[in-house]
């Protein structure tokens, strides 16, 4: 099993994880974690196996064999372990998914009394830990293992001693024949004993506090990078857009150019092809005017004032390109009008 560093007072770790150096991280952030837990889970299939041929490939493989490989750790860690004490699916190597949550059950209970000392493995519920996921009950057993087995307990008489209920009956019954001052010292050394113990519950439960503190402050840590990069990326992704969107406009202001200046140079050319014509008309006519008879001068007087209803009409052309709606309807009215009365004095 992965080796684990000594735990000092400012480090603060997951739930379930290992202990290591302040440099390290676990598991390693470049590595998914879906081939990282696998990887570990087979170093320990190597390492404390022998009959276990099967290797996994994803963390929904890892139960069956996770508690094999725990219990012959332990086994191998501490020679002093009965293998007699073992469950019987561990004695006999038989193990399937349906078993998983009945082997829990019987895995925390082997722990409990491996490592009677360990606060955490007396307060905690085993249904919770059904909740969790494969690779989390991976990183608890072993972090677990790896804490119980590097922390020095001290001497606890109903947890460490197997006749502390003989010897205190018997310790009852002879307190009552020894002196004021012994039974004084007795005392003075149980209320010792308790301080020391309340002194190491204590330091659990600041150290748990402690990881508590520091797992919420990685994880509120890590929301807020994943929000910034997100905002990044939409900001990113917002500004090519507007970026696309100008450029379509502009190309799009560019050919509208291009298609009013084609309309006024059209626009241009013919008006002044008009306006040669009328010119040449003019100059001609004031030329006849000198020469010809009344007759003449009459059908010169009818083309100069048709040479002026044409002018006219060429400036309405010209007006009536910037009227509005409303005011082309009313010209319209206003010419039928004329129309109906010059057909009346008609």
């Amino acid at each position: 099993m992965a080796t684990a560093s000594e735990h000092a007072p400012s480090t603060t770790v997951r739930f379930g994880e290992h202990v290591h150096s302040q440099s390290t991280i676990y598991p390693p952030t470049d590595q998914d974690p879906n081939i990282y837990y696998p990887q570990l889970v087979n170093q320990w299939l190597s390492k404390y196996t022998n009959n276990v041929s099967k290797r996994i490939s994803h963390l929904s493989e890892c139960s069956p064999s996770l508690l094999i490989i725990l219990y012959e750790a332990i086994s191998k860690d501490n020679p002093l372990t009965n293998p007699e004490e073992y469950p019987k699916f561990i004695r006999e190597k038989k193990l399937t998914f349906s078993q998983n949550q009945y082997n829990l059950f019987e895995l925390m209970s082997y722990l409990r009394k491996r490592f009677k000392h360990s606060f955490i493995l007396r307060n905690v519920d085993e249904r919770k830990l059904l909740e969790r996921d494969t690779f989390e009950l991976i990183k608890l057993l072993d972090w677990l293992i790896q804490l119980e087995n590097q922390r020095v307990h001290p001497y606890v008489p109903h947890l460490d001693d197997e006749n502390y209920e003989k010897k205190s009956k018997t310790s009852k019954s002879l307190n009552s024949k020894f002196s004021l001052g012994n039974a004084m010292d007795v005392e003075h050394t149980l209320k010792h004993r308790k301080r020391q113990f309340q002194l190491q519950r204590d330091k659990l439960s600041r150290e748990h506090e402690a990881f508590i503190k520091g797992s919420m402050i990685r994880a509120q840590a890590r929301e807020e990078q994943l929000l910034r990069e997100f905002l990044s990326q939409s900001q990113r992704i917002e500004k090519d857009h507007l970026i696309q969107m100008v450029a379509q406009l502009k190309k799009k202001e560019k050919e509208m150019k291009c298609k009013l200046q084609d309309r006024k140079d059209s626009l241009t050319n013919f008006y002044k092809g008009q306006l040669d014509i009328i010119k040449a008309k003019k100059a001609d006519q004031s030329f006849k005017d000198k020469i010809i008879s009344k007759d003449l001068f009459l059908e010169y007087d009818k083309q100069h004032r048709e040479f002026h209803e044409f002018k006219e009409q060429e400036l309405e052309l010209q007006r009536w390109r910037f009227l509005s709606q409303k005011e082309k309807e009313e010209f319209k009215l206003q010419h039928q009008l004329q129309e109906l009365l010059q057909r009346n004095k008609k």
